[in-house]
């Protein structure tokens, strides 16, 4: 009940907030004859797995991702997004937020409602554009989405500077962190920088995030292999943690039809008897296009962007569509939380784009699940389509 009623007062000063902001619009810049905008869309994601780990081979197929959404906007300001996934059988929100583009003065938008913690590059990156069948360790410690409010600003200096900044509240929104249990609260900055940028296919990227977190119980988390449908690596608790604060680094190249991206993440666990503990992740990925085409960077807020094959996938008239080979290499040590080896996950990709909404994937991911002796090979494949 008390949670409620916190949850309650935090959401009410935001919509004064944005109220107080819309407030501030001119007159002359609301057309009285707007035209409303909406569109509908949605993925369809279908994975068969299968892995060989300690003398035990299983085969599995699931759908991955089924995402139904409405878009659009109902005022020159005003604009909504709701999306909800329907993967394994139970209806979850993702995306479901109202937002304000264009602040009068201090420019950029504000969001209100569950949207996507600006923390991570990958993460900020639809799932529908990730180069990879699932993404890297890092962010597995930390939720994908909640409810909260946002402010993200990536046209300063003719967009080559970024501001991204949220408070989310995990317990008190609708969606909870799947793979996290004891968060209460969070607030995050991030800032980022194109140091480089001459054309869309070639271009330096360059981002600092930092977060703090409280918590009122012990942090919970489950780790898995860069695959959905493997077993578990870790799965464990920190006992008596007050705070957790996260710092990432994260950076991308493209140059022509090649690409390399990467992430660094430390994690801070403060415990309530004072003690603390840490832990580390990282992973780096360069990938080419053998066909000639390049990834589209759209901004820190959105990360990457669809791809358009040169030639949609047309074997009577000899089109291939858009091939992409990748390679990942991953790592996580929590020795500061548990008695283990760090874990490392070496993926090799391959993707086929029949056009830019089909796509075909293939992972092979080589995992040592945190074990000096025991390794798990994972062989994966994506059938997806988004419309």
């Amino acid at each position: 009940m008390k949670n409620s009623y916190t949850v309650t007062n935090r959401f009410t000063l935001a919509l004064i907030i944005l109220s107080f902001l819309l407030a501030l619009i001119p007159k002359h810049m609301l057309a009285q004859d707007f035209k409303k905008q909406t569109k509908w869309g949605g993925r369809l994601m279908i994975d068969a797995t299968h892995y060989d780990y300690n003398d035990a081979q299983v085969t599995g197929l699931e759908v991955r991702r089924a995402r139904f959404f409405s878009k659009g906007s109902v005022a020159p300001r005003i604009s909504y997004k709701l999306q909800l996934d329907f993967a394994g059988g139970k209806v979850a929100f993702k995306d479901a937020y109202i937002r304000c583009g264009n602040l009068p003065y201090i420019g950029g938008n504000m969001t209100i409602g569950n949207q996507t913690d600006p923390l991570s590059l990958e993460q900020n990156t639809s799932s529908k554009y990730i180069t990879l069948m699932e993404r890297s360790l890092p962010t597995s410690l930390f939720h994908k989405r909640a409810a909260g409010i946002g402010y993200s600003n990536t046209k300063l200096l003719h967009g080559r500077l970024g501001i991204q900044a949220s408070w989310l509240d995990p317990l008190g929104g609708s969606l909870k962190a799947p793979n996290l249990k004891g968060y209460t609260k969070s607030a995050t900055i991030k800032i980022s920088a194109m140091p480089w940028l001459k054309s869309n296919d070639n271009l330096v990227y360059m981002g600092v995030g930092y977060s703090t977190r409280t918590l009122d119980n012990n942090l919970a988390f489950k780790v898995h292999p860069e695959s959905h449908l493997a077993p578990t690596a870790i799965s464990g608790a920190v006992p008596q943690v007050s705070s957790y604060r996260l710092l990432n680094f994260d950076f991308a190249w493209v140059f022509h039809a090649l690409s390399i991206q990467g992430e660094y993440m430390t994690n801070a666990y403060q415990q309530d008897a004072g003690q603390s503990a840490t832990a580390a992740s990282f992973y780096g990925t360069i990938s080419y296009f053998i066909t000639g085409e390049h990834r589209h960077f759209k901004n820190a807020a959105s990360g990457f962007s669809r791809i358009h094959p040169k030639h949609n996938f047309d074997p009577a008239n000899g089109q291939w569509g858009a091939w992409e080979v990748a390679l990942r290499y991953a790592s996580m040590d929590l020795s500061g939380l548990f008695d283990l080896n760090p874990i490392r996950d070496i993926t090799l990709g391959v993707n086929a784009y029949l056009n830019p909404y089909t796509r075909v994937m293939y992972n092979f991911i080589r995992s040592n699940y945190g074990t000096a002796d025991k390794m798990a090979n994972i062989h994966q494949v994506r059938f997806q389509i988004d419309f």
